[in-house]
């Protein structure tokens, strides 16, 4: 862990940390934590700056999505999410959550689901409403500069949301995105198959053994 040298060289040294670690700050996040480590009197951390980066990006955040927006000198009343939202504002029926924990459930028919009696742990069908929850990621995955998180992501991250809200997965559709296949090297290539490969194991290992819900299947067959 490398610190970045503010008192001797100041905002100068900040600004080339920024670039060097790739931490995307704008100006006023590089004026921000300016004035936090000159009270504190000390000296910033890279994996400080590194974390600040990343829980103050747009991915987390949402910045520009939340931003006010002036168009030809005319202020609009909405930011880009108030205008997504607009939409279940105007058409609400059928939506039982919606711009929660990541992700929307709405309304679906009576039926059946095979999950685990909490009671005895053993697998069966359940009788019950079955609402739909259908997560959508924000952004494309890969990208050439992380290809094995963009596509850990992908398998990863959109099933963590769904569970996030009590679902259980049934389906997942991964869209992979890739630059100009002209490009050298095999890099993108190795990192994208690695990542998926990542994420599915971590997903299948947190399944019950395979026999035990075959064994149910057959019971109700």
């Amino acid at each position: 862990m490398d610190t970045v040298p503010l008192q001797d060289q100041g905002r100068d040294a900040l600004v080339a940390a920024n670039t060097g670690l790739g931490l995307a700050l704008s100006d006023q996040e590089i004026d921000y934590l300016m004035a936090c480590y000159e009270e504190l009197g000390r000296d910033p951390t890279d994996a400080e700056l590194m974390m600040f980066a990343q829980a103050n990006s747009e991915h987390c955040r949402h910045k520009i999505f939340n931003a006010r927006w002036t168009i030809d000198g005319e202020d609009h009343e909405h930011t880009l999410f108030g205008m997504i939202r607009e939409t279940h504002a105007a058409s609400p029926d059928g939506v039982l959550s919606a711009y929660h924990d990541n992700s929307a459930v709405i309304a679906g028919p009576a039926g059946e689901r095979f999950l685990a009696d909490p009671a005895s742990g053993r697998y069966g069908w359940h009788s019950e409403n079955l609402p739909f929850q259908i997560k959508v990621e924000t952004h494309n995955h890969p990208s050439a500069l992380e290809p094995f998180g963009g596509a850990n992501t992908g398998v990863g991250g959109v099933v963590r949301d769904v569970i996030g809200v009590s679902a259980r997965p049934i389906a997942n559709t991964d869209v992979l995105c890739f630059g100009p296949q002209d490009l050298p090297g095999e890099f993108a290539a190795f990192g994208i198959s690695g990542g998926m490969g990542d994420g599915l194991k971590r997903l299948f290992m947190s399944h019950p053994p395979l026999q035990e819900r075959i064994a149910a299947l057959e019971e109700r067959a």
